[in-house]
């Protein structure tokens, strides 16, 4: 698993024009040829037409862009309910557990090693961004970073790949120096806080980005706990403004009192 891990890895990094020519690619849904010079990811421009939209809705407090009005309260939402920093907005492509596709797409990523998926998030994502920030320019793309050893084990950082394939589509640099997880932390779990507290401490800045427009990469947006540590750490080394990007949020645990 990992050595497949590490060589589609490589692949996904290969121009589209020349896997086309030895690795023909078909639309995920209905098997038809794509070409994947004039379209990027893995469905065909009808089945794409297909896929269900989820649109984006404003904090009623702070008018920052989320998925879902579980994100927001009457004390705010994800991005503005921190004192020291607000989040520019949650961007993502669609309800985890309740779009069976997108689940399993993004747990075929992270675990099956499935990493061509990755083109597809990063595609799609760049559209939103572009679509919801019309007249934002953005200067780096960043991934949710994993510790050395989760990293050696699993072979590839599945964020990593979905903001390296958001940096091509958009024509903006992808940063892996910038965000470092020195701790290693269990799995995510339980409520907010304690998901905060797991995470708290666990990043440092690899550099300093002053006045920086920065998208923040994640497969999965919970509770904001993690994505949320990693801002404080961008705000801290200077950044103006961060917005995050992930491929899917879960709204559920919101209303039990839970939320990453």
């Amino acid at each position: 698993m990992q050595n497949l891990a590490i060589l589609t890895k490589y692949l996904t990094r290969i121009p589209l024009q020349c896997l086309d020519i030895f690795f023909p690619v078909p639309c995920e849904s209905c098997g038809n040829i794509m070409d994947s010079s004039t379209m990027p990811g893995i469905f065909c421009p009808d089945c794409r037409r297909l896929l269900p939209e989820y649109p984006m809705i404003n904090c009623d407090r702070c008018g920052a862009r989320i998925p879902d009005p579980a994100m927001s309260t009457k004390d705010g939402c994800y991005c503005c309910t921190n004192s020291h920093y607000r989040l520019g907005g949650i961007l993502t492509l669609g309800p985890y557990h309740k779009d069976a596709r997108l689940s399993r797409m993004i747990l075929s990523l992270k675990h099956g090693a499935k990493t061509w998926y990755a083109r597809e998030f990063g595609w799609r994502l760049a559209q939103t961004v572009k679509r919801e920030y019309p007249d934002t320019t953005f200067n780096a793309i960043v991934a949710v970073p994993l510790h050395r050893s989760r990293l050696r084990q699993r072979g590839y950082n599945q964020a990593d790949l979905i903001a390296g394939a958001m940096a091509d589509s958009m024509g903006i640099p992808s940063y892996r120096w910038l965000l470092r997880r020195f701790r290693r932390t269990k799995p995510q779990s339980g409520g907010r806080e304690l998901r905060h507290s797991n995470v708290s401490g666990a990043f440092e800045a690899g550099g300093i980005c002053r006045n920086a427009k920065i998208i923040l990469v994640d497969d999965v947006v919970t509770t904001g706990a993690t994505t949320g540590e990693c801002a404080r750490v961008l705000f801290e080394a200077g950044a103006q403004d961060v917005v995050v990007a992930a491929c899917a949020w879960v709204p559920v645990l919101r209303n039990t009192g839970s939320s990453q």
